[in-house]
């Protein structure tokens, strides 16, 4: 599952312990050809690895690739202002509520 992505890489949440620093891999997206990654970094909570990909090659195919994963992730990312703007609304309505 893709968490962010940029013009050099992404970071990726997967089940798979056992990627090393420097290997070499190919992401599978089934609208686009494969993308070709080297595992940049690895870092391991539990069951959960996150997984930095640097791309090795930078295309505009390969951009689409990318946009393409991260709209198919279910969980997507919340934007800052959109988060903030929350956090301050149940913040004021829990004020209010206590207050009256």
């Amino acid at each position: 599952m893709v968490v962010n992505s940029s013009r050099r890489g992404l970071c990726v949440r997967h089940w798979r312990k056992g990627l090393v620093i420097g290997e070499e891999l190919h992401l599978c997206s089934p609208s686009h050809p494969e993308i070709p990654v080297r595992v940049a970094w690895n870092w391991t909570v539990g069951p959960v690895v996150m997984s930095g990909l640097q791309l090795l090659q930078s295309d505009s195919a390969t951009a689409q690739a990318i946009d393409y994963l991260e709209m198919r992730t279910p969980l997507r990312r919340m934007r800052a202002p959109a988060a903030i703007t929350v956090i301050t609304l149940l913040v004021l309505l829990l004020a209010w509520y206590f207050v009256r």
